[in-house]
């Protein structure tokens, strides 16, 4: 009866030890250790490769996009005919889908990227949160101040303020851009 209860005892702590080590190797520290990797403005996710001098030209270009979606939708406010107006509306909203579609991944990526291994599921949050509550606050304040029209030029406002702020964005993609003696030292 000694044998099998002090049996016990040590099956059980050998279970404590081999669960405590399986939490161990599972940690978030752990798995960031063995799948992510940072070296010379690259990183490396898994089997995946982001080169993180990239982000600030794909910004460029996903905001240049959007720039033009809203200029877009600027003139479908102002177009001369139902087709144009149509037509311009069409286009414009497709690019703006292409240039957020373009957006929205590098800057989680980047987010990810900046974020301690730690914090990484909350920064990961907060970037969804902000990103789902910007989209409800701006249609809520689209909807509201131009609820009273039913005037297509009464758009031209928004879609000229969109279309500044897009143009500011990629201002800020072109500072944020390493300079090529920067980029040549990090790559040597």
């Amino acid at each position: 009866m000694l044998s099998s209860s002090h049996e016990r005892a040590a099956l059980r702590l050998a279970a404590r030890e081999i669960f405590l080590h399986a939490l161990k190797q599972t940690s978030v520290d752990s798995a960031f250790e063995r799948h992510i990797h940072l070296s010379r403005g690259v990183l490396r996710v898994c089997d995946d490769l982001f080169h993180l001098n990239s982000y600030g030209r794909i910004f460029v270009v996903a905001f240049g996009i959007i720039a033009a979606g809203d200029a877009l939708l600027l003139f479908a406010t102002v177009a001369p005919n139902p087709a144009a107006c149509f037509t311009a509306s069409i286009a414009g909203m497709l690019a703006i889908g292409v240039g957020a579609a373009l957006a929205n991944p590098q800057m989680s990526s980047v987010v990810l990227a900046l974020a301690p291994p730690t914090q990484a599921g909350m920064a990961s949050a907060v970037t969804l949160i902000v990103r789902q509550a910007g989209f409800a606050i701006s249609i809520a304040a689209l909807g509201a101040t131009l609820s009273k029209t039913d005037k297509a030029e009464a758009f031209a406002p928004p879609f000229a303020l969109a279309v500044f702020a897009a143009l500011v964005a990629i201002m800020t993609a072109l500072v944020l851009l390493p300079g090529r003696s920067s980029q040549n030292d990090r790559s040597g």
